[in-house]
């Protein structure tokens, strides 16, 4: 018997298996990692309530024990994961994206970048990188082939706060080679 179990399905912002990872770990630690600690979380739990909770194995009660189970692991898993990202990060040295782009200039490549709407490209060796972006509150409007330079991080650490300037496209001090 062969079965694919390849899905293809997508959801408003991304597919299901994309947000599932981004609810275990925010997208920062290894997809595969973050499901293994969250199934053997869930696994160990749902087996140990069941045992002592459920001897008569009435349905109703484990169907309420695998809603509880399925809940504290992904709590718990999301908890690890936040842990091991900082970790790993501070062991390696590695900045987060969003921090390591602050002070970048790149070109507008939107018709216009407001303070709600854009996207910049900005090089980095040589590979294209865009980024969404909002524009500065009181600065400047950009448009289409202007030059922006990046000054913070913006809502929610999902965007770059942009403004305009005249400098060539280039990356901060601390990444270019």
């Amino acid at each position: 018997m062969d079965a694919d179990l390849d899905t293809d399905v997508d959801t408003e912002g991304g597919t299901v298996l994309g947000k599932f990872s981004r609810v275990l770990s925010d997208g920062e630690a290894p997809f595969t990692v973050a499901l293994s600690f969250f199934a053997f979380l869930m696994w160990g739990m749902m087996m140990t309530l069941n045992h002592f909770f459920n001897p008569a194995s009435v349905w109703a009660i484990g169907m309420a024990i695998m809603a509880a189970s399925l809940a504290v692991a992904l709590f718990i898993t999301r908890a690890i994961m936040r842990f091991l990202s900082r970790l790993i990060r501070k062991i390696f040295g590695i900045t987060p994206q969003n921090e390591s782009f602050i002070d970048a200039i790149g070109v507008v490549i939107t018709s216009e970048v407001t303070e709600t709407f854009g996207q910049i490209e900005v090089y980095h060796d040589g590979v294209p990188c865009r980024f969404s972006v909002d524009l500065f509150p009181g600065s400047e409007p950009l448009i289409k082939g202007d030059y922006a330079k990046i000054v913070r991080k913006g809502r929610k650490g999902k965007t770059y706060l942009v403004v305009k300037t005249v400098e060539e496209p280039s990356l901060p001090k601390g990444n270019s080679k």
